[in-house]
């Protein structure tokens, strides 16, 4: 049950990670269009 748990918090922060470097790179192009 505990390592179901950490496992999860690993896969959601990964997501989170993940996320915040689409909407980064998202950005730079926008930046870089402008």
């Amino acid at each position: 049950m505990i390592d179901k748990s950490i496992l999860l918090l690993k896969l959601v922060k990964t997501f989170i990670t993940l996320n915040n470097l689409l909407f980064i790179s998202r950005s730079l192009q926008y930046l870089n269009n402008v």
